[in-house]
């Protein structure tokens, strides 16, 4: 395969994986905001923090208020990451390599493309604001769902598949190290109800809610969500789960091409640190730097990618 076509193929399953993060980011802060209405404008600051827009936003509005960070997240033409933006970029990736994808792929991703285009032609009103994510959400679901049930399993599925799990999993630890002081050993012993939100828009954000739940009989225990979010194995939203997943999709490459990658070790490096996590090697106390470090590590593994299998060529 051509360097350029993995690299479409690649980003175009991270511009789409973000779009939807960005979208389920905002809506749990949207339901947060709602009940803490006498902190709604800082919630939203804190949006730009996870995301890491504050201060492009700043720079472009200046005041921080609640209509216009909405907008600038989610629809700013001249905000290179905003929702409509990223799946602009992710379309775009797709009409570069159209002849890789099946028809049905081809058209689920245009079709979304088409949508947010109209739904994002004007101004968002907050009323509309819930139906609006839904339908990011639910559009980038179709797209993956597409993707897993027309696709072969070749070289093309496995970038695409790659590319997923690293933005996936670098947006779980984004929302971990910002909400770090959540989870500090000192925040157990005063805990409060609305510490308890906080926690819970933490696993809203990251999409676990109902999965956590599930497997936590709605008990919110600080640790043992970050836990769940770090090593356990059976959600998709872990980062355990996401190099699970790497390490399977960068192997499968190897087998392709019966070449052994650099690229691969790295990410069997990344997935022992986190399996040694899960058997007592994560101390809350650093968390922020643990989480600090998976970024840093995710990136150099993408970079690594990038030029292992000369995207540029």
């Amino acid at each position: 395969m051509l360097g350029r076509v993995a690299n479409n193929l690649f980003w175009m399953s991270r511009y789409l994986e973000r779009a939807e993060n960005n979208a389920r980011i905002v809506e749990a802060y949207l339901r947060r905001s709602l009940a803490e209405s006498d902190q709604a404008v800082q919630n939203w600051i804190e949006v730009l923090g996870v995301l890491g827009q504050k201060d492009a936003y700043e720079t472009s509005k200046g005041e921080f208020e609640q209509r216009a960070i909405i907008n600038f997240i989610l629809r700013d033409k001249t905000n290179p990451i905003s929702v409509l933006n990223l799946i602009q970029q992710s379309r775009q990736n797709a009409r570069i390599v159209r002849g890789a994808l099946t028809r049905e792929a081809w058209q689920a991703i245009n079709d979304l493309w088409l949508s947010m285009q109209m739904i994002f032609k004007s101004p968002i009103n907050i009323n509309e604001l819930p139906l609006i994510l839904a339908k990011v959400q639910q559009g980038s679901a179709l797209v993956r769902g597409v993707l897993d049930g027309t696709m072969l399993r070749n070289d093309i599925f496995y970038f695409l598949r790659a590319g997923t799990a690293i933005e996936r999993g670098d947006n779980t630890a984004r929302i971990i190290h910002k909400n770090y002081f959540l989870f500090l050993p000192s925040a157990f012993l005063a805990r409060e109800d609305r510490s308890i939100s906080k926690v819970e828009a933490v696993l809203d954000s990251a999409g676990a809610m109902r999965a956590y739940n599930w497997l936590n009989k709605g008990r919110v225990d600080p640790g043992s969500v970050i836990l769940f979010l770090v090593a356990d194995k059976s959600t998709p939203r872990s980062l355990s789960y996401c190099y699970q997943d790497i390490v399977r999709q960068l192997t499968a490459l190897e087998e392709v091409y019966d070449t052994s990658f650099d690229a691969c070790q790295k990410a069997k490096q990344v997935q022992a640190g986190l399996n040694s996590s899960s058997t007592g090697g994560l101390h809350l106390d650093e968390l922020q730097n643990f989480a600090h470090s998976f970024i840093q590590n995710n990136a150099q593994l993408s970079d690594l990618i990038e030029t292992e299998f000369k995207f540029y060529r």
